[in-house]
């Protein structure tokens, strides 16, 4: 067993690499489509690009409510409101 361990940026690079096509195994050959396919997805993992649909939605859910929220508290404090989701001046 070595006792070399990789950094975090070493395992980065020869994923992009693998991804770009440009890491070559020992006897030439670049890697398959799969193996491409892997080291993209494996570097999306990373970088935090797959957001589940679903997370997303109830984000904007949350994020509308409480828009709505504070505009009809504003609205009943008597203040001029605008639209949460136009920002067109309500009437009151």
């Amino acid at each position: 067993m070595s006792a070399y361990i990789a950094a975090p940026e070493e395992v980065l690079a020869v994923l992009s690499a693998i991804m770009q096509g440009t890491f070559l195994d020992a006897v030439g050959h670049a890697p398959r489509v799969a193996e491409r396919c892997r080291a993209a997805e494996l570097l999306a993992r990373h970088y935090g690009l797959f957001v589940p649909a679903e997370r997303e939605t109830t984000q904007a859910r949350r994020d509308a409510a409480e828009r709505i929220s504070r505009a009809v508290e504003a609205w009943l404090a008597g203040e001029e409101v605008d639209s949460p989701s136009t920002g067109t001046p309500l009437a009151g």
